[in-house]
């Protein structure tokens, strides 16, 4: 009918038409505002880097005179925790999702690309790797020999597997905060609030970690305070200041 008439298509077709034209509109406008969102992001990071140490200084200063001394622990320990889930999470991603990808590449798999993209997203995710994975080995032991589809079960394998000596390896590191709370904060925080979640899940639980640590050692020094008769405090109070 288009080929016909044109016209008599497009006005059997209009209804049609005008949904398609609303949805690919759609789809280009959302990618090019993902565009705008991505560039500004990059622009306002190369500000921070640029001015740093200024920046942090700054920050430091306003959460001293507006929490007390202890505020400025709590500025260190959100940039640790941040830098932590950076290198525990998105970079064991990274490293996971490139390994099992070289093995896609290496062996010829059809859309090693697209597979190796998806992979990054599910171990971002804290999702297992296998769910990629074992689709694409089933498909290996239909389509080649044995030999190399063991082969490549071999690999991918152990880059699935991988994960778990990355991550305690990398996550964690310049924190005094246990790995465990900073993996359950950032996989909780990306549930809720979806790749920012993955950062401030991790910072919010590791404050409250530490807030119940100093309330905790808050307790036993009352509680040994306390304890100590009223002479022989005053006893250590004045050996103390001598």
């Amino acid at each position: 009918m288009f080929a016909s008439n044109l016209e008599k298509a497009i006005q059997t077709f209009l209804p049609e038409i005008k949904s398609a034209l609303s949805a690919l509109i759609g789809v280009l406008g959302g990618a090019l505002g993902d565009m705008l969102i991505f560039i500004l992001s990059l622009a306002i990071a190369a500000g921070f880097m640029t001015y740093s140490e200024k920046i942090t200084a700054s920050l430091k200063t306003i959460a001293v005179r507006a929490a007390g001394t202890n505020a400025s622990h709590w500025t260190s320990l959100i940039a640790a925790t941040i830098k932590s889930v950076l290198l525990g999470v998105v970079g064991v991603a990274a490293i996971q999702a490139l390994l099992i990808g070289a093995g896609f590449f290496v062996f010829g798999v059809p859309a090693a690309g697209l597979l190796t993209l998806l992979l990054i997203i599910l171990c971002i995710a804290q999702l297992p790797a296998l769910i990629a994975v074992l689709p694409v080995i089933i498909y290996m032991y239909l389509t080649q020999d044995a030999t190399t589809a063991t082969l490549f079960t071999v690999w991918v394998g152990i880059g699935s597997l991988s994960d778990n000596v990355l991550k305690p390896m990398l996550m964690g590191r310049g924190v005094a905060v246990p790995m465990p709370i900073i993996l359950i904060g950032a996989i909780g925080g990306m549930m809720y609030y979806g790749m920012t979640g993955l950062f401030l899940g991790a910072v919010i639980l590791a404050i409250w970690y530490e807030l119940f640590v100093f309330w905790i050692k808050l307790e036993k020094q009352e509680a040994t305070e306390a304890s100590i008769p009223p002479q022989q405090g005053a006893i250590s109070s004045e050996k103390s200041d001598t």
